[in-house]
């Protein structure tokens, strides 16, 4: 009698959990940097594109963003993901500016950072005060590999404190910092 009255406990148990609605699951949205502009310049210098990686931090393909009051603690967005790791996304940016020979050189690039910044006492999807941060080093390399310089470059650009917010707002950061490294890569070829 106890044996079946803990069966019929656990049919009742297991039907109600199988009937009970499931988590709600929300599709999963991917963003990439945007088109490349129509506009954008190619680079004037005759260099070559090396190699385009990325920080532990920044290999996947979550989207961070953290609040300006929680520095240390990024967080992913729950069911926002880039495309491709944004090291990709950004190789196939700068593809066509950097295809030169190897003759002049080569810009080798690491991506540090690439997250939403959010103001303090606001949420991640209705803050206004949204700044996106990049982070990328470059190192400007001879043709027998030597690095002649680097530079890291911090860029910044306002947006809006939600996923398409903060792709938008990388994509027009990456369009001025496009023709930033180009200046600077033409700057070392010029001084060799």
């Amino acid at each position: 009698m106890i044996r079946f009255a803990l069966l019929a406990a656990a049919i009742v148990s297991l039907t109600a959990c199988a009937l009970s609605p499931g988590p709600s699951h929300q599709p999963l949205r991917q963003f990439d940097f945007g088109p490349r502009p129509a506009d954008a310049s190619v680079c004037e210098v005759d260099a070559q594109l090396g190699v385009v990686k990325a920080s532990p931090a920044v290999s996947g393909t979550d989207m961070w963003y953290r609040y300006d009051d929680r520095p240390y603690s990024p967080e992913p967005f729950a069911f926002s993901r880039w495309t491709a790791p944004p090291a990709e996304l950004l190789r196939r940016r700068l593809q066509i500016v950097f295809s030169g020979a190897a003759a002049a050189g080569r810009v080798d690039l690491e991506v540090f950072r690439v997250e939403l910044q959010v103001g303090s006492g606001a949420t991640a999807e209705d803050a206004v005060d949204a700044r996106v941060s990049v982070d990328i080093g470059a190192v400007y390399r001879a043709p027998d590999g030597r690095p002649l310089d680097h530079q890291l470059f911090k860029l910044s650009h306002e947006a809006a404190a939600s996923p398409e917010g903060a792709a938008q707002a990388v994509g027009e950061a990456l369009i001025n910092w496009q023709r930033e490294l180009c200046r600077w890569a033409e700057r070392i070829a010029e001084s060799r």
